[in-house]
């Protein structure tokens, strides 16, 4: 049917252009990517490159390790040696003014139209997401950076004759920025021949471009920092922030951090988590979506986690509730913002500690199957075009939306899952499902759109994604070799 890799094609070959020693640019030149990739941005993404990139690939050697515990049938655990941590009484540092009293918040693309939108809204907090809801090719994160640059100066002006009939011309939310996981690269720019990580280059470009556009404001760097599965990964962060500040002559804690409990081995160590960053953290989050595929993928090798069908695995269920409960717990033991609406005030009992590794109830359906299969094959063709967020059948899918149909699907076909109909999930079945869904997708977008561009590439991808013995820790990582 869709069979090998070796036809999914290549992305294009990049522009190289050097600059300073050691550093090389791949990405094309494109409007303002010389503005915002200036020499003082490149010098500092080098130094900061070169003294932590071994320690990054020590970290994410470390998840590997850990991962090969739970294949062999480890749980995860608190850790012993963080018994004073938890214990002693610490606070995080006061929460800046601009962040107090916001109770909404919004989360989305980089976007000219949805900076616009969201910054007019005086109670609210825009988190300007570059990983989950963006698709990183060369030209959406140089115009993601461009779009936050005008953000904070101002600059995005579509709808200020709107805001001023309202009278509220002078609202503004409050900005944080998102950037991408410690575990991405950014292909686009060579450090000593070694892509840099991509985390660095979304905070880099960040921070320096606008900390004194920000500093006028009153306001400072404000980043949300998820895809933490470590308190080692989070020093890390408070390491490379310590450093940039350093560089730049601010003091330290000026960058403040919003830290999303969004893995599985995270909610085992968001005490830590948050100590690490205690002079800068301002907030504790629960992340639903990332946080259900991290269930599902740490534990793949193990039948008794399967999920039941994506409808199923509601904020109610007890591995989600007890997560959320805690973080809220957390957040207002240590003097941090919380978002949980299901915070508990008496302390989270054993018994829900113990739940932050129960598998939901619900059923598996072949209306289920389908789902995943219509999600994860329609929103990967999106990402390879360009496109982080997809509307959907009524729903907003994102990465972390697709790589639980993905995850799930992987595990129902691994473990012989049997629907709710008594049909084994085999990948035969599955196949056969994948094809009525292609048809189904034909029939509505036409015989063009799924026969030219990157639809056939990214069927094929997905295929080999939930059909191939190893599971991929992040579909966007072989996706990316895709992008331009």
């Amino acid at each position: 049917m869709l069979r090998t890799m070796s036809t999914l094609g290549r992305a294009c070959a990049p522009t190289r252009a050097s600059t300073a020693a050691g550093i090389e640019l791949r990405g094309a030149p494109l409007p303002r990517s010389r503005e915002l990739l200036s020499a003082q941005a490149l010098q500092l993404l080098a130094r900061l490159h070169r003294r932590f990139e071994a320690r990054r690939q020590q970290l994410l050697d470390a998840r590997a390790e850990r991962q090969r515990e739970l294949d062999a049938g480890e749980l995860p655990q608190r850790l012993p040696a963080s018994d004073a941590i938890r214990s002693t009484a610490w606070r995080m540092a006061p929460l800046p003014a601009d962040l107090a009293g916001r109770r909404l918040e919004i989360t989305g693309p980089a976007e000219r139209k949805t900076l616009d939108h969201a910054l007019h809204a005086s109670t609210c907090t825009f988190v300007a997401d570059l990983e989950d809801s963006c698709s990183p090719t060369w030209e959406n994160m140089i115009a993601a950076q461009a779009n936050l640059y005008d953000a904070v100066r101002g600059r995005n002006r579509e709808l200020e004759p709107e805001a001023s009939r309202a009278g509220g011309s002078a609202a503004r939310a409050a900005l944080i920025v998102q950037p991408r996981g410690w575990h991405l690269p950014e292909k686009h720019v060579r450090i000593d021949g070694a892509a840099v990580a991509a985390a660095l280059f979304d905070v880099v470009l960040y921070v320096v471009n606008n900390f004194e556009a920000l500093a006028r404001r009153n306001a400072a760097p404000y980043l949300r920092l998820g895809k933490l599965e470590s308190h080692q990964e989070a020093q890390l962060w408070e390491d490379v922030l310590l450093a940039s500040e350093d560089a730049l002559g601010l003091p330290h804690g000026t960058i403040r951090v919003s830290v999303l409990i969004d893995t599985v081995r995270a909610a085992f160590e968001m005490e830590e988590i948050l100590f690490a960053l205690r002079d800068r953290a301002v907030e504790l989050r629960h992340g639903r979506w990332a946080y259900v595929f991290s269930f599902s993928k740490s534990f793949r090798q193990r039948p008794q986690f399967v999920l039941p069908d994506r409808s199923s695995v509601t904020p109610t269920q007890p591995f989600l509730r007890s997560c959320a409960e805690l973080v809220g717990q957390t957040a207002r033991r240590r003097g941090a913002a919380q978002s949980s609406p299901l915070a508990a005030t008496a302390p989270v009992p054993h018994a829900a500690n113990r739940d932050l590794l129960r598998a939901p109830d619900g059923a598996i359906t072949e209306s289920g199957v389908r789902l995943c299969l219509r999600v994860g094959v329609q929103y990967l063709e999106a990402w390879l075009r360009g496109t982080g967020c997809l509307p959907l059948d009524g729903a907003h899918e994102n990465t972390a939306t697709a790589e639980v149909c993905r995850a799930q699907l992987w595990q129902w076909m691994r473990h012989g899952t049997t629907s709710s109909d008594g049909i084994r999930v085999t990948p035969e079945r599955v196949e056969h499902l994948l094809l009525q869904e292609l048809d189904r997708i034909h029939a509505e977008l036409g015989r063009a759109r799924l026969s030219s561009g990157v639809f056939p590439s990214a069927a094929r991808l997905f295929e080999h994604l939930i059909m191939q013995e190893r599971f991929e820790e992040f579909l966007t990582l072989p996706a990316y070799e895709l992008l331009n």
